[in-house]
């Protein structure tokens, strides 16, 4: 290994060992909580996204009549009542957009009673990381090309 290798390995090192490293660490659930209103015909938030692991606790507050909280994929359903406070704790295990409904029929437009969970994945962005490192390595390459080029001319 010549001069030029030895002082590429040691000014990518910076950058890729960080890079590499990070990969096998993995963010720690968080506990979420979020407020949420039932009312005739809508939820309020619409839309509450946690990420995967996350441990998602509910406040649910009916503001007119008895509403459900159901998520079939994740095994919920309450229920609570006018002027009731329910609260409900559980963990986003699964990726995806989940619906959320009413499971009390609870007027005319009960049906169109949908929010959504939103549980993203974990982790860090596995595109961005490949991306970095692959441009990282044509750096690296481009530069050593270009090196030997250089000792080309000057003999």
């Amino acid at each position: 290994m010549n001069k030029r290798h030895l002082i590429l390995l040691l000014l990518s090192l910076p950058i890729a060992v960080p890079l590499f490293t990070s990969i096998s660490a993995q963010p720690q659930s968080t506990h979420r909580y979020f407020n949420v209103t039932a009312r005739q015909f809508a939820y309020e938030p619409g839309t509450i996204v946690v990420n995967q692991g996350d441990i998602v606790t509910v406040r649910l507050r009916s503001a007119d009549v008895t509403h459900g909280f159901y998520i079939a994929e994740l095994g919920v359903n309450e229920t609570v009542s006018f002027g009731e406070e329910k609260i409900i704790t559980f963990v986003a295990e699964k990726v995806g957009a989940f619906k959320i409904r009413c499971s009390v029929t609870c007027g005319p437009l009960h049906p169109f009673m949908v929010g959504e969970l939103i549980v993203e994945q974990k982790g860090l962005n596995v595109v961005f990381i490949g991306s970095t490192a692959i441009i990282i390595l044509v750096g690296v390459v481009s530069f050593a090309l270009i090196g030997k080029k250089r000792v080309k001319v000057e003999q």
